[in-house]
């Protein structure tokens, strides 16, 4: 790990196999009770790549939110607009401003001049992904 890297301090970590999604967040639910002041909580971040199954610990854990995994957005601009693209560029600064808007237009945009069919099947998956995880790129 390299020096300037955070680690985390009291780690703990969860697996298993959970038939049912909401199993795994009431144990973690379980857990903050037992070692925490759940009331002193402000804020828990349920960080993902925005699967239904992460998003269902917002309905269980007390003053939860969602944050996208930058790697996964990344992932879907990329194999939508390459990366060394000017759209891929403009996306990137309408998502860090916050302009759904500009962002949904230069995908459109893209779509529309897109060369082949798979690079617009691509670029449909990345607009659907952004708009389906929007609040979690915005927090």
């Amino acid at each position: 790990m390299g020096r300037d890297r955070v680690r985390l301090k009291n780690a703990y970590y969860f697996s298993g196999l959970y038939p049912d999604p909401e199993e795994i967040w009431l144990t973690v639910l379980d857990y903050l009770e037992e070692h925490y002041d759940i009331s002193a909580i402000k804020r828990i971040y349920l960080c993902g790549d925005g699967d239904p199954w992460i998003k269902k610990g917002l309905e269980i854990l007390p003053n939860s939110v969602f944050v996208l995994d930058l790697f996964h957005l990344d992932k879907y601009l990329t194999a939508a607009l390459q990366r060394d693209s000017e759209g891929y560029r403009e996306v990137w600064e309408g998502l860090r401003t916050g302009d759904q808007v500009k962002v949904e237009g230069i995908l459109k945009e893209v779509e529309r001049t897109a060369e082949s069919p798979n690079q617009k099947k691509a670029i449909r998956a990345c607009r659907r992904y952004i708009r389906n995880n929007w609040d979690g790129i915005m927090a």
